[in-house]
C-alpha cells in the first residue's frame, strides 16, 4: 500500500509534540538623512517600510527559528552611513527533512525619512509593505503578498506569485508614479474617488474592473486593459499589470 505525503503527515502528526518557536528581537536606531538610499533584503518573514517625518532609521528586527542552534545562525548585517543603509538577512542551510529544524524566519519593521530612496526591498517568501513614502522605491517579492499605502512617489513593486495591493487613504495632487505588476495572482486598488489620475490597468490572461469606468460601459465580465483619465488632467500615474490574473480597481470610501 502506498500512501501520500499528505497521509503520512497525517499519521505522524499526533505523535509530535508542539514546536516551540524561539524568537530574538534586535532593534537599533541610527542617524538617517532625507535623502539616504536604502537596501534591505530577505529570503523569509517580512519586510514592512515605513516612512515618517524624521531624522533617523529605526529598525525592529524580529527573528524566529524552531532551534536555539538555528536562530543564532541567522545573520542580521547592517550597513550604515547618514547617506545609506543597507539591511542583508543571512540564512544558514537548511537541514532536510526534520520538522524541528527550520531555516527560520525575519520579520524587519523599519522606519525612515519618507524622502529617502529605497533601492532595494527584496523578498523571497512571505510579505511586503512600502507605507507613506514621497520618495523612490523598488521592491520585489517572489511568493506572498505585497502592500503599497499612503505612498506618493515613484513606486515599482513587482510580484512573482500572491498578490499586490494599491491603497490610498487620502490623496495628494502632485507628481508621482505607482508601477505595480503581478505574474501569477490577482491585484487590488483602493482608489479615493476625488482622486485625479492616469490609470493603466491590463491584464494578458485575466480581467480588469474599475469602479472608475462609467456605469453603462462596464462590461460583467471585465475586459483585458484600462487606459483612462480619472477627474481631469493629472500628473499622477498609476500602472497595474497582471499576466496570470486578475485587477479590480474600487472607490475607496473612508
Amino acid at each position: 500500500m502506498k500512501l501520500s505525503i499528505l497521509a503520512i503527515v497525517a499519521l505522524i502528526a499526533p505523535m509530535c509534540p508542539a514546536a516551540t518557536i524561539f524568537e530574538d528581537i534586535v532593534v537599533r536606531n541610527y542617524p538617517l538623512d532625507p535623502n539616504a538610499t536604502i537596501s534591505v533584503t530577505n529570503r523569509d518573514g517580512a519586510i514592512w517600510i515605513y516612512g515618517a517625518n524624521t531624522s533617523e532609521a529605526k529598525i525592529q528586527a524580529i527573528k524566529r527559528a524552531y532551534t536555539q542552534e538555528r536562530l543564532d545562525k541567522i545573520d542580521i548585517d547592517i550597513s550604515t552611513t547618514p547617506q545609506q543603509l543597507s539591511i542583508e538577512t543571512k540564512y544558514p542551510p537548511a537541514s532536510g527533512w526534520s520538522f524541528g529544524d527550520r531555516s527560520g524566519t525575519v520579520d524587519y519593521v523599519i522606519v525612515v525619512p519618507w524622502t529617502c530612496k529605497i533601492e532595494r526591498a527584496d523578498l523571497a517568501n512571505g510579505e511586503v509593505l512600502i507605507e507613506s513614502m514621497r520618495g523612490t522605491a523598488r521592491a520585489n517579492l517572489s511568493n506572498g503578498r505585497m502592500f503599497v499605502h499612503n505612498c506618493f512617489g515613484n513606486v515599482h513593486a513587482h510580484v512573482a506569485n500572491g498578490g499586490v495591493d494599491v491603497g490610498f487613504e487620502w490623496w495628494e495632487p502632485q507628481p508621482f508614479t505607482i508601477d505595480a505588476e503581478i505574474v501569477n495572482g490577482n491585484a487590488h486598488a483602493y482608489i479615493p474617488g476625488d482622486a485625479a489620475l492616469h490609470m493603466i490597468a491590463s491584464s494578458l490572461n485575466g480581467h480588469v474592473f474599475s469602479d472608475f469606468v462609467d456605469k453603462q460601459n462596464r462590461q460583467p465580465g471585465g475586459v483585458r486593459k484600462i487606459d483612462m483619465i480619472v477627474s481631469g488632467p493629472s500628473p499622477a500615474e498609476l500602472k497595474l499589470s497582471a499576466i496570470n490574473g486578475s485587477i479590480k480597481v474600487v472607490e475607496a470610501k473612508y
